[in-house]
């Protein structure tokens, strides 16, 4: 595994990739509850342009603190831009699909991402998994997808699959691809201007797609807790993820940075748990047990 310079990064750093993986698929889970209240309110492209937005602010604060310099150049420009295009892809996907099909389909088409980042993986950077790896990780998508489905049988055995969930996997390919091309591209670039330039280049991108539905949106008349909700989006599920994840992409295979997604549905449960909605069954929480057990291994591994 190397690091930003060619060199393997040493084993504390790697301890602190994986703990920003599980810090990030914490994090991550706070979006599904908060996008709950939010999207019945504004539109997905107006929704996901403002947290961009307002991303990009936190991190022009974060480059003027830190004191990096904004220097360009095209390699720059091109992975900023490749990045943002992945992340717009993945959304943009994922709030089309939502449109003729259920969030258990997607939630199912996304345990896939780790296997799929393992793919690429193998085929770009030549980063094979062991039969046991392998396993541990197919067990861990299982168990996260028993988890979805609310551990019911009926509900997994009514999954169809349809021109939504195709286009939202294109989106789960995009994303999956992430930690390769950061890896295959890096050139030493200071994370928090490889960062601020990817969220630039997500507005633009975002602009590009819906302009009208964008200018349309009525952004001086949305509530206080609206405006709360971006900002907790903007400042914590995409702006504190996403260095995060820049920082172990770097740090740990391709498999290993995705396998992490499988905490975000045991997230989700969790923070549901504290809003007061309920407490998962059995059955799930055997799930949830399964998924942390697995990771675990696959992660040791």
């Amino acid at each position: 595994m190397a690091g930003q310079d060619g060199a393997s990064p040493a084993p504390a750093e790697v301890r602190r990739a994986h703990l920003a993986m599980v810090a990030l698929g914490l994090l991550v889970s706070t979006s599904y509850s908060v996008g709950a209240l939010l999207a019945p309110t504004i539109a997905p492209i107006p929704l996901t342009f403002m947290r961009f937005v307002l991303a990009s602010g936190v991190f022009a604060v974060v480059m003027l603190a830190s004191r990096t310099p904004f220097t360009l150049d095209r390699g720059l420009v091109f992975r900023a831009g490749v990045v943002g295009l992945i992340f717009v892809a993945f959304f943009v996907s994922m709030f089309k699909a939502l449109e003729t099909v259920t969030p258990l389909s997607t939630g199912a088409i996304f345990a896939l991402v780790p296997l799929l980042s393992a793919a690429i993986g193998w085929l770009v950077l030549g980063r094979r998994l062991s039969p046991a790896a392998l396993l541990l990780l197919v067990v861990a998508g299982l168990g996260a997808v028993w988890v979805v489905f609310g551990g019911s049988l009926a509900r997994l055995r009514a999954l169809a699959l349809g021109h939504g969930e195709l286009v939202y996997f294109l989106g789960c390919i995009a994303y999956a691809a992430y930690p390769t091309f950061l890896q295959k591209t890096a050139r030493g670039d200071p994370p928090v201007r490889l960062t601020f330039l990817s969220f630039l280049a997500a507005v633009v991108l975002l602009l590009l797609w819906d302009a009208p539905g964008i200018l349309a949106t009525r952004w001086t008349e949305l509530a206080g807790w609206q405006w709360l909700g971006l900002i907790w989006l903007a400042a914590v599920p995409t702006s504190i993820t996403f260095y995060l994840l820049q920082y172990a992409s770097l740090r740990l295979t391709p498999a290993k940075v995705m396998a992490y997604t499988y905490l975000t549905p045991a997230g989700v449960m969790v923070i549901e748990s504290l809003l007061g909605h309920g407490l998962p069954g059995l059955s799930v929480m055997a799930g949830i047990a399964v998924t942390l057990a697995a990771l675990w291994a696959f992660e040791r591994s």
